[in-house]
C-alpha cells in the first residue's frame, strides 16, 4: 500500500514483460492506494512500457482498490486462471493500450466484485474472454455470479467498437480443443449503474443468457431483442 512505482519512460519491455504489481496462487491479499505509471510510448500496438498495473493469476480473497494506474501498454488490472472472491474497487486507469480491466489466458472468473472503477484513455472499458482449452484438472470455465457496478468509462480517441467485450461464446480452440457448451458454467452476471458512455457501442455479451441487467446502466442504444441491458442514456 501507499507505493508510488513508475517504469521510465523509453524502457523497452518486448521481451520480458514487467507488470506493476504480480501476485500467482494468492490468496487474501491487499493492494491498495497505490500510484504506478507503466511509461507506455501511447502507441497501439507499442511494448514500450509496462505491460499491466496489477496482474494476479489463480488468486482468490484478494483486494485491490483505490490505486491509480497510468500509461500501460496492455491493462490496468488483469487476471489470468481461476479468480474467486476478488475485489476490484475505486481504481483509476488512464492511456491503457488494450482495456481498462480484462481476463482472457485460462480465464475463470467466479463471485468477484468490480465496483467503482474510472478509466479513461482505453480501447475499451471491459474485456473478458477465454483463451486456451480446459488445463489439466479443470473440470469447467467460469464467469458467474461476477458484481460489475458503478463504474465509469470516458471513451477517447483509443475507444474502439464496442466499449466491453464480453466473450464465452467463440472459446479458443489452443491447447487442448475447443471448449464445449456443457464444460461452461456462464450466468447471474449483475451489472448495476455502470456508465459506458453513449459514443459508441454498448458493450457486446456472448452469450447474453449469462447476464443480469441490475438497472441504472449508461450506454448507446443496442439493437436485438435479446440485449441483455437496457441501456439509459
Amino acid at each position: 500500500s501507499n507505493n508510488t512505482m513508475s517504469l521510465a519512460a523509453g524502457k523497452d519491455q518486448a521481451i520480458i514483460t514487467i507488470n506493476g504489481v504480480e501476485s500467482g496462487h494468492g490468496s487474501n491479499n491487499i493492494v491498495a492506494f497505490n500510484s504506478m505509471d507503466g511509461g507506455w510510448d501511447s502507441i497501439l500496438g507499442s511494448t514500450v512500457g509496462s505491460d499491466d498495473g496489477v496482474y494476479l493469476v489463480d488468486e482468490n480473497n484478494t483486494i485491490a482498490k483505490n490505486n491509480n494506474f497510468r500509461n500501460f501498454y496492455d491493462a490496468g488490472l488483469e487476471t489470468a486462471g481461476f479468480i474467486s472472491g476478488v475485489q476490484f474497487l475505486d481504481n483509476t486507469i488512464d492511456n491503457v493500450g488494450v482495456t481498462g480491466m480484462g481476463a482472457w489466458y485460462n480465464n475463470s472468473w467466479l463471485n468477484n466484485t468490480v465496483r467503482g472503477n474510472v478509466v479513461t484513455n482505453a480501447p475499451r472499458l471491459f474485456q473478458f474472454l477465454r483463451d486456451f482449452g480446459l488445463q489439466p484438472g479443470e473440470q469447467y470455465v467460469y464467469f458467474q455470479n461476477n458484481i460489475f457496478s458503478s463504474n465509469l468509462f470516458y471513451p477517447s480517441k483509443y475507444s474502439i467498437h464496442s466499449v466491453s467485450w464480453f466473450d464465452f461464446q467463440n472459446s479458443n480452440s489452443r491447447n487442448g480443443g475447443p471448449i464445449t457448451a456443457s464444460s461452461m458454467r456462464l450466468g447471474n452476471n449483475t451489472f448495476t449503474q455502470n456508465n459506458f458512455g453513449v459514443d459508441l457501442n454498448g458493450p457486446l455479451f456472448l452469450p447474453s443468457t449469462m447476464i443480469v441487467d441490475g438497472g441504472g446502466n449508461i450506454c448507446s442504444k443496442t439493437s436485438g431483442e435479446n440485449y441483455p441491458l437496457k441501456c439509459g442514456q
